[in-house]
C-alpha cells in the first residue's frame, strides 16, 4: 500500500483491510471479536499517517524506529503479496529495453569531464538498469539520510522468490570514478545500511573496486549485508531486462555462496 501510487483515504484504507482481515481468517488462524480499543474510523486515519511516515522511509528519508521495524515486518510479508497485489491492482511502468541505448548511456557518462554531471549522467545508468527489474520500484533519489546521501532508493515488491531474498528495501549508490572505489566507501555504504535497516546494496562502480574493498564486500556478506557491485563493463554486457535481473541476482548469490562456503570450513 506504501509503494504503490494510490492517493488513499480512509474508505479505501477499510475496503483493503477488510478484505485482507477475511483472507487471514479463512487461511491463517481461527479469529474472535474482540472489544475494540479504539474507533474503526480513527484506525484507518492512523493508518493514513503510517502510510505517509513508511512512504517517505521508502523515498529514502531516515527515522531510525521506522527504518528497523518496518523493515523487519516487511521481510516476512512476502507471502501475502500475490493476495495483497489482488487487492490493489498495483500497476507499474513498463519500460521498452534498449541494449544500444544503455550503452550510448554509458560511454556519455563515463566520457563526461564536468564532476557533477558526470555523477548524473552515471545515476541515470542505474535507474535505467533498475527500471528494468520487474517488482522493483525506484521511490527515492539524492536524498540525504543524516550526514550521508542515498543515490537511490528501491522498494521491492516483486513477486520474484529469488529477488525477494534481497530484501524489502534496497539502497543504490553510484561511483563513476576514474579510480577504483576503495574500502572507505563499501563502509560508508555499510554504515548507512545499519542505520537504514536492509539487506542489500548494489554499488555502481563504473571501475570496479580495490581488492581491500571486494575483502570489505565478503567479510560484511557474513554478517547478512550483501553488497553487489556492478562496473561499466557489467552492464555492457546486458541484452534484456531479465538479463538486469539475472546479473545482480548472480552476484548476490556469489556472495551467498562463499559465505556459505566459508562457514563449512
Amino acid at each position: 500500500m506504501c509503494d504503490i501510487d494510490i492517493d488513499w483515504d480512509p474508505s479505501g484504507i477499510r475496503n483493503v483491510y477488510e478484505r485482507f482481515l477475511e483472507f487471514l481468517q479463512e487461511n491463517i488462524c481461527l479469529t474472535t471479536e474482540p472489544t475494540p480499543i479504539i474507533s474503526e474510523e480513527l484506525y484507518h486515519r492512523a493508518s493514513l499517517i503510517h502510510i505517509a511516515d513508511f512512504r517517505k522511509f521508502l523515498q529514502g528519508e531516515d527515522e531510525p524506529v521506522i527504518s528497523k521495524d518496518l523493515l523487519q515486518t516487511l521481510n516476512s510479508r512476502y507471502v501475502y503479496l500475490p493476495y495483497l497485489w489482488s487487492l490493489v491492482n498495483p500497476t507499474f511502468s513498463h519500460y521498452s529495453f534498449s541494449s544500444c541505448k544503455l550503452r550510448e548511456m554509458i560511454d556519455r557518462a563515463l566520457c563526461e569531464t564536468d564532476i557533477y554531471t558526470k555523477g548524473v549522467l552515471w545515476e541515470d545508468v542505474a535507474a535505467y538498469v533498475l527500471n528494468h527489474v520487474a517488482g522493483w520500484k525506484i521511490t527515492g533519489r539524492r536524498i540525504r539520510a543524516g550526514a550521508q546521501e542515498i543515490d537511490l532508493s528501491i522498494a521491492n515488491i516483486s513477486l520474484d522468490g529469488e529477488l525477494w531474498q534481497l530484501g524489502a528495501y534496497i539502497l543504490v549508490e553510484c561511483k563513476n570514478w576514474n579510480t577504483h572505489v576503495d574500502i572507505h566507501q563499501i563502509r560508508n555504504i555499510a554504515h548507512i545500511s545499519t542505520m537504514k535497516g536492509n539487506k542489500t546494496a548494489i554499488l555502481f562502480a563504473s571501475n570496479g573496486i580495490t581488492a581491500d574493498a571486494q575483502e570489505e564486500i565478503q567479510r560484511l556478506a557474513s554478517g547478512n549485508l550483501h553488497i553487489v557491485c556492478l562496473t561499466a563493463d557489467d552492464l555492457r554486457e546486458l541484452r534484456s531486462s531479465d538479463d538486469c535481473r539475472l546479473l545482480i541476482l548472480k552476484h548476490w548469490n556469489e556472495l551467498q555462496n562463499a559465505t556459505e562456503l566459508s562457514t563449512v570450513i
